[in-house]
């Protein structure tokens, strides 16, 4: 099943617990509000941002991203699985982020979502 979160105004990751204990999440706020909150090995995160990172420095893109702030994220997320697969590209001027759920319910495909965010 394919989810289409458009364009992210929010993504962020998230370690929680004590070192060798961590649990690691990647969590995205869709453009229509959809929430989803990714459990991810720490080599998924990093492999995330040296893939972000390659992807920064075959633009033109040079600027700083600026923090946030607090951003409002439900307890209780529209989507929350393991994370199987994650994949990283860069089209239309955007960095496109899709993610596929480590299994699925018996009889039923993996869950996939797509989401996009800028430069900025």
């Amino acid at each position: 099943m394919m989810n289409d979160f458009g364009v992210a105004p929010h993504i962020e990751a998230q370690a929680t617990g004590s070192p060798g204990q961590r649990t690691f999440q990647l969590r995205i706020l869709g453009e229509a509000g959809q929430s989803a909150s990714f459990k991810l090995e720490k080599e998924f995160l990093l492999g995330f941002r040296m893939g972000l990172y390659e992807v920064l420095a075959k633009t033109s893109h040079r600027r700083k991203s600026e923090a946030a702030g607090v951003v409002y994220f439900p307890p209780t997320p529209d989507y929350d699985f393991p994370l199987g697969e994650l994949g990283l590209g860069f089209s239309d001027g955007k960095i496109v982020l899709e993610v596929r759920q480590l299994e699925a319910e018996e009889d039923q495909d993996p869950t996939v979502i797509r989401t996009q965010f800028t430069l900025e």
